[in-house]
C-alpha cells in the first residue's frame, strides 16, 4: 500500500477470529480504554464502494441497526413509534452513516447551515470519537469528538466538542450529506412516508481535530434522532416534544454519555484480507 495514496487505513489493523478488522493497538501502560457502558455492543462498518455512497444500492450488504428509546423506557415496556434504522460504512477515505426514517409528517425550520437543527425540527445526529481512557490515577478522561446533524432538507451542522463544557460549532461542516424525502416538510395536513439520508465523513476530518490521530487507535459512535410530529402523542398541558432515539441505547435520554457510546469495528469485504500495514518500497 502506497503511503501518499492510501494513508488512512495504516497502523495496527488485524483480522479477528469473527472477521473483524479492528482499529486499535494496545494502549500505553499508563491509560486504558474505558470500558463501555455494561452490554454496550460493538457496531459494525461495512466496507463500502465510495462511487455509490450515496444509493441505496450501495448499502445492501450492511448490517442494519434499529434506533431505539433509552434503558429506562425499554424498561417500562415503551418502544419507539416511527421506526429507523442506520447502517455504518467506510472505504479508505472516509466512514458513512446511511438511516432510512419513517416520519409521518416531516418537520424542518432551520434556515441555514450551521443552526440549531435539533430545535427546530427533525434531526439525524452521528457522534463520533475515540473512546474515553482511564489515566493512571484512575479518573476518566473523555477527550474529543465530532458531533453531526442533518435535516430532512439537507441542512448540515457540525460540532467539535474538544472536552465535556467545550464545543465550537465548525463553519464548514467537514461532511457531506445526501438526503431523499418521501413526503413535504412543513405540510402538516398531509402524510408522510419517511427520510433517509447518507453521510460521508472523511477520516482527514479526525486528523483535523489531532493531528496525531491515526487509524491504529480505537473509536466510538453514537447515532441518534429527534423526531418531531404534529401526530405525535401531546402531553397532559398539550405541549408537544419530539421523540427521541438511539443507539445504543443510553441508560437516559443523553447523547454525550462517552463511556455508554459503542465500539466501531470496520469489518473487510469477503473474500479481501486486511489492509497491508506496510508502506510500499
Amino acid at each position: 500500500m502506497s503511503r501518499t495514496n492510501r494513508p488512512v487505513l495504516s497502523g495496527c489493523l488485524a483480522l479477528s477470529a469473527a472477521g473483524v478488522l479492528t482499529a486499535g493497538c494496545a494502549a500505553p501502560s499508563a491509560s486504558r480504554v474505558a470500558a463501555s457502558g455494561a452490554s454496550v455492543p460493538a457496531v459494525r462498518a461495512a466496507a463500502i464502494d465510495r462511487a455509490v455512497w450515496a444509493s441505496a444500492d450501495g448499502w445492501s450488504h450492511a448490517e442494519r441497526t434499529a434506533l431505539r428509546l433509552n434503558q429506562k423506557q425499554e424498561a417500562a415496556g415503551r418502544s419507539v413509534r416511527e421506526a429507523g434504522w442506520f447502517a455504518l460504512g467506510y472505504d479508505d477515505e472516509a466512514v458513512y452513516l446511511r438511516a432510512e426514517l419513517d416520519d409521518a409528517d416531516l418537520v424542518c425550520l432551520a434556515e441555514r447551515d450551521g443552526d440549531s437543527l435539533f430545535r427546530r425540527g427533525d434531526t439525524l445526529e452521528w457522534f463520533i470519537g475515540p473512546p474515553a481512557r482511564i489515566e493512571a490515577d484512575g479518573t476518566t478522561r473523555l477527550g474529543w469528538y465530532l458531533e453531526l446533524h442533518v435535516s430532512p432538507t439537507g441542512l448540515r451542522t457540525a460540532t467539535r466538542w474538544l472536552r465535556p463544557g467545550l464545543a465550537e460549532v465548525i463553519g464548514d461542516a467537514p461532511f457531506e450529506a445526501a438526503v431523499t424525502r418521501r413526503g413535504t416538510a412543513n405540510a402538516h395536513r398531509d402524510v408522510d412516508a419517511g427520510w433517509s439520508a447518507t453521510l460521508r465523513l472523511p477520516w482527514a476530518a479526525l486528523r483535523a481535530i489531532d493531528p496525531s490521530w491515526t487509524m491504529d487507535r480505537p473509536l466510538t459512535t453514537l447515532v441518534a434522532r429527534y423526531n418531531y410530529g404534529h401526530h405525535l402523542p401531546r402531553d397532559a398541558d398539550g405541549a408537544g416534544g419530539p421523540e427521541l432515539s438511539m443507539f445504543p441505547p443510553q441508560p437516559r435520554t443523553a447523547f454525550h454519555l462517552r463511556t455508554h457510546h459503542a465500539p466501531l469495528e470496520l469489518v473487510p469485504e469477503p473474500n479481501r484480507s486486511a489492509p497491508s500495514t506496510e508502506a510500499s518500497p
